[in-house]
């Protein structure tokens, strides 16, 4: 049996009390679990799963962060030419570069050398988890992701450092 990825999406419910009663707006809930940052980063998310990575950007700039969407390293790397991220969220099984071969191109970027690059994939052994370890990642995340995690750990990777410019 062939399956795709899967994904789970939590969104905050609108309160309403009275006939006429204004929503009260959503994110209590993720201020309380400590996902709600008091400044935004700017993020690069590279996956070739176009609508993964478009949910996962979308998460993203919900939560106040700058995005950059790509679908592959060498439209990645064109990106940060222009654009300096402070994270990187990289899918491994990446065409024509794999996700390893861009964290290091990434690094060899001027002013890269110490982005943090989180790998976010299906690929989950051990054996996985070291290549990416070897290849400069901060962390791996297997798929599906959930936004719980991420959160914490972007603002655990980023909390000391000074944003982009």
């Amino acid at each position: 049996m062939i399956r795709g990825s899967e994904f789970i999406v939590r969104l905050p419910a609108l309160t309403l009390s009275g006939d006429d009663a204004e929503p009260e707006a959503p994110g209590g809930r993720l201020e309380e679990m400590g996902q709600r940052k008091s400044r935004g980063y700017r993020i690069l998310v590279v996956d070739d799963n176009v609508d993964a990575a478009a949910a996962l950007g979308l998460w993203l700039e919900l939560e106040g962060h700058q995005v950059q969407v790509a679908h592959d390293g060498e439209e990645a790397l064109a990106q940060v030419e222009h654009w300096t991220p402070d994270l990187a969220l990289l899918d491994i099984g990446l065409p024509r570069m794999s996700g390893y071969e861009l964290a290091q191109h990434l690094h060899a970027c001027p002013g890269l050398s110490e982005l943090p690059i989180v790998a976010i994939s299906g690929y989950g052994q051990k054996a996985d988890r070291e290549r990416s370890r070897r290849a400069g990642f901060f962390a791996h995340l297997t798929k599906p992701v959930g936004l719980e995690r991420l959160g914490p750990l972007i603002e655990s990777l980023l909390s000391d450092a000074p944003p982009a410019d």
